[in-house]
């Protein structure tokens, strides 16, 4: 159901003409205008302030100021509440336009700034400040009436204040008894009450509280924005909750319905740095909520201890319908409590970051996660967002009061767009170099995988930020690539990445001095010897098969049985402490003396500056 604005009822066509009664110009005071007024008429008033209290008597008249409310005030000056509608008024009976200030309604009454009674009047662009309630409703209490309350700001007031006691829930609004108030597109803060920072629900019907923003109220106890008992299943939809305070449960809303009742719907709503002292710093559902539905909402927790959505379990296990929704807390915290079920991965519910504009700015980021990922078929989805744009801009509408607007596709830009690693002397260790992927397009771009394509395992990757991830618009991931100059000679190669675009390539390229050596053979058998005889020599040839002089620093045995086997010294062992030229060789002679029977085993090892050091040749033999 999209929500409507509901006008003011006109004169029916042939009814007597509406006459204009000028305050203080033919009266003084706005209530002997009212007094004067009949059905359709209209009491003008000047800028100024009135310090008085007023009462429509029942009358379908337009009270109103002709110069708004920063410069018409009513003030009643702590002797009463400013405004009272309870002869039955209907829509058309119209107060818009003023400041209502000072305000007090004493024990045991509510309403300080306008008490609605069995009514349903007009409440339409006003300022309603500084007023006071000893029952409920600080700023205005609704006692079994349907009021349209629209386009008002309502800061400031306060239930239950002065040493009073009683029901004290509603610091802004209080809405109590059977009925279909409209509660829309106003701005609510700064109030404070026991239950329902800013506004309460009681018994409430079926209210309409759609397109407000509910800032900086506070209750001592439950619900620090909306508190809600009984029967009121109230229709809440697109309104942004951000600050509020609770002493008790529920930062944001605190719901509690009966048995047997449809419960409150929300759809559409952003909460965000409310805090509870105790559980749900943005939701708490409490009662009988099987059948409460709640769509298409972010919830970004504050301090709250059992996360930004907690669902009591003391009179019913069953949780809420949660649908599309998104519950999360900075900083590790929870979004949804275990006792809301599993609501996280399921039904559309996520916990992410939304990834808002700003700290004081919930328009949603390009590639936001809630984007496009709402419930397009949700009950009560208005037609425009809060900012009065389009509801549903993509495939689906967004979660939350803001629909982003459409995004530029994804790009990626790499940083180097090249990698040279340049002339480097051999070493074993990896070289590694930073490439950053950026994402310069609107739509998120999401990172499959990454790998490396090039000789042997001259490149490689070392630690990567970036496979696996979501690269939001303006958002940047590093993968570090790696080269490893054991080997002589000139490389390339490419940084391969795999993304919902396709794969990208970065270049790849760096050389590597060094020298080499390359033994030959790289193996030796020995003839079966007699323990304690020599064999004839065997010759291994070393050359110097890199791009640099190579400089052998000693010859080892080694292995299993190194004491079996012999470096001959001679002038045909001429390579410890040598430097090969490229190309150049040595050699070096070894014979096999065995000290024992059986298979015997070593190695020798030439030691040098080569980065794959030692060139290893295998040497074998058997004793008898």
């Amino acid at each position: 159901m999209a929500v409507a604005l509901v006008a003011p009822a006109a004169v029916p066509r042939g009814a007597a003409a509406a006459s204009t009664f000028d305050v203080p110009g033919q009266f003084a005071t706005i209530q002997a205008a009212i007094n004067a007024a009949a059905p359709g008429d209209i009491v003008l008033v000047a800028p100024g302030t009135y310090f008085e209290s007023i009462n429509f008597s029942g009358k379908a008249i337009t009270v109103t100021s002709s110069g708004g409310p920063a410069s018409t005030i009513i003030d009643a000056g702590g002797a009463g509440r400013v405004a009272t509608f309870s002869g039955g008024e209907g829509r058309s009976s119209v107060l818009r336009g003023f400041t209502l200030q000072n305000g007090r309604a004493g024990s045991p009454e509510s309403g300080g700034g306008i008490e609605i009674s069995g009514s349903s009047p007009t409440i339409d662009g006003n300022v309603i400040t500084n007023n006071s309630a000893c029952l409920d409703g600080g700023g205005i209490d609704v006692n079994f009436g349907s009021p349209l309350i629209q386009g008002n700001t309502i800061t400031n007031n306060a239930s239950a204040s002065g040493g009073c006691s009683g029901g004290i829930e509603g610091g802004g609004i209080n809405v109590g008894g059977a009925g279909s108030a409209q509660i829309i597109g106003n701005t609510i803060s700064g109030n404070t009450s026991f239950w329902g920072g800013a506004i309460g629900l009681f018994a409430a019907g079926t209210p309409t509280i759609a397109d407000n923003v509910l800032s900086g109220n506070t209750a001592s106890s439950d619900g620090g924005a909306i508190w809600s008992v009984n029967q009121s299943d109230a229709i809440l939809v697109q309104n942004l909750v951000t600050g509020n305070r609770s002493g008790g449960n529920g930062g944001g809303f605190n719901f509690l319905p009966p048995s047997g009742t449809p419960g409150p719907t929300m759809v559409n709503n952003t909460l965000v740095g409310d805090t509870a002292t105790g559980e749900g710093s943005e939701l708490y559902f409490d009662g009988f909520v099987s059948t409460t539905r709640v769509s298409n909402n972010i919830a970004v927790g504050g301090a709250g201890q059992g996360g930004a959505v907690f669902c009591d379990q003391t009179f019913s296990t069953t949780p809420p319908i949660l649908d599309h929704n998104d519950a999360f807390t900075p900083n590790g915290g929870v979004g949804f409590a275990s006792n809301c079920g599993s609501a996280a991965g399921s039904s559309g519910n996520v916990s992410l970051d939304p990834r808002f504009a700003g700290a004081a700015d919930v328009h949603l980021q390009a590639g936001s996660p809630v984007i496009d990922a709402g419930n397009s078929s949700a009950p009560d989805l208005p037609a425009t967002d809060l900012d009065g744009g389009p509801r549903i801009v993509g495939p689906a509408v967004d979660m939350g009061v803001f629909e982003a607007p459409p995004a530029a596709p994804a790009a990626a830009s790499f940083s180097p767009a090249s990698v040279s690693f340049g002339t480097l002397q051999g070493s074993p260790t990896v070289i590694f170099a930073p490439v950053t992927l950026t994402n310069t397009g609107g739509a998120a771009l999401q990172v499959t995988s990454d790998t490396v394509q090039g000789p042997g395992n001259a490149f490689g990757i070392g630690k990567d930020g970036c496979a696996g991830t979501r690269v939001f618009s303006g958002a940047s991931c590093v993968i570090q690539v790696g080269f490893l100059p054991t080997t002589s000679g000139s490389f390339t190669g490419t940084l391969q990445v795999t993304d919902n675009l396709g794969t990208q390539s970065v270049p790849l390229s760096g050389t590597v001095q060094t020298g080499h050596a390359a033994a030959s053979p790289t193996a030796l058998g020995f003839a079966t010897m007699a323990v304690g005889r020599r064999s004839k020599t065997q010759t291994v040839t070393v050359t110097n098969t890199g791009n640099t002089a190579l400089h052998i620093a000693s010859l080892a045995l080694a292995g299993a049985n190194p004491g079996d086997f012999v470096i001959v010294v001679g002038k045909r062992t001429n390579c410890a402490n040598a430097t090969l030229a490229v190309g150049a060789q040595c050699t070096v002679q070894l014979a096999f003396q065995p000290t024992a029977t059986g298979a015997r085993s070593a190695s020798l090892d030439v030691n040098s500056d080569d980065p794959t050091s030692p060139a290893v040749v295998t040497l074998t033999g058997a004793g008898v």
